[in-house]
């Protein structure tokens, strides 16, 4: 193995854990949504497009479990820390993806229930859900950010340079 550096290392565990924590999330909302969505109305448009988010993020939270498992095993390598941050920043993009879907179709059902208030209830949910997710993804956002820090040798604020 190579030497790998140190402060990489120390911040894979956060990272891993709190990509866990927002790939779950993203499956219990997701779940929930999918079970709640026959109870409440919207256009058939955007159910299509609430279903096809869920089930992405539910495939998406698969494929976070996986490459994290195959990120610890990058980690046991010589692999490069650089092919190491790589690997964190495709996986924060997949998270970022399916979010960035989620929340566009959080605009949409806002806008349709200014014009029929009968969907507000389904607006309320996916924005709880999404708020739901969004709170995950920040903790793994910051992680991933100090883990990419560390691959490119920035010292974290207030610590000192090496």
């Amino acid at each position: 193995m190579s030497s790998r550096n140190g402060m990489l290392v120390a911040m894979l565990g956060p990272f891993v854990l709190a990509t866990r924590e927002c790939a779950m999330q993203m499956l219990a909302n997701a779940q929930y949504v999918l079970g709640e969505l026959p109870n409440v109305k919207a256009s058939q448009g955007l159910r299509t497009q609430t279903r096809e988010v869920c089930d992405a993020m539910v495939g998406t939270k698969h494929d976070l479990i996986t490459e994290l498992f195959d990120l610890t095993d990058l980690v046991a390598t010589d692999a490069s820390d650089e092919q190491i941050g790589e690997r964190v920043e495709r996986i924060k993009q997949w998270a970022r993806e399916d979010i960035a879907k989620l929340v566009d179709v959080v605009t949409a059902l806002e806008e349709e229930s200014k014009q029929d208030p009968g969907v507000e209830l389904t607006h309320l949910l996916l924005m709880e859900s999404a708020g739901n997710i969004l709170q995950a993804y920040q903790p793994m956002h910051t992680a991933a950010e100090t883990v990419l820090r560390a691959v490119r040798g920035v010292p974290l604020p207030g610590g000192s340079p090496s």
